[in-house]
């Protein structure tokens, strides 16, 4: 089984990059194939991003995070575009009709947020 899952994960890669940005492939990859599982909540994640973000940018980073195991944590960047204040209600809309119900298992290993350039990159 580990085997198998070992085969998939070079071609699973590959189909991330047509859906995110790596902001630094190395790292990201490293986390992923540490953490395999996240790969499945992350296509279905950018399918149900897509609905509410049909064009955005999607960026994969990792960022430190205290509360995460190993203290970093893979963040998914919805690069907002139009009004802030549309992208943060965009957001709210993707959350409350996914995110909020299928985040728990990934707690302090993956958080997904809105980006926009009118906002600082430490903002949630």
């Amino acid at each position: 089984m580990a085997q198998e899952l070992a085969n998939m994960l070079p071609e699973t890669m590959q189909n991330m990059k047509q859906f995110f940005i790596f902001a630094d492939q190395v790292e990201v990859k490293e986390f992923l194939d540490t953490h395999p599982y996240l790969f499945d909540v992350l296509l279905e994640a950018h399918i149900r991003i897509r609905h509410f973000f049909p064009a955005e940018q999607l960026t994969l980073e990792m960022v430190s995070f205290r509360q995460s195991i190993g203290g970093c944590q893979l963040r998914l960047s919805i690069e907002g575009t139009g009004s802030m204040f549309g992208a943060l209600i965009t957001f709210s809309q993707f959350k409350n009709s996914w995110w909020f119900y299928a985040h728990h298992p990934y707690d302090g290993l993956l958080a997904i947020h809105v980006q926009h350039k009118d906002m600082s990159r430490e903002d949630p």
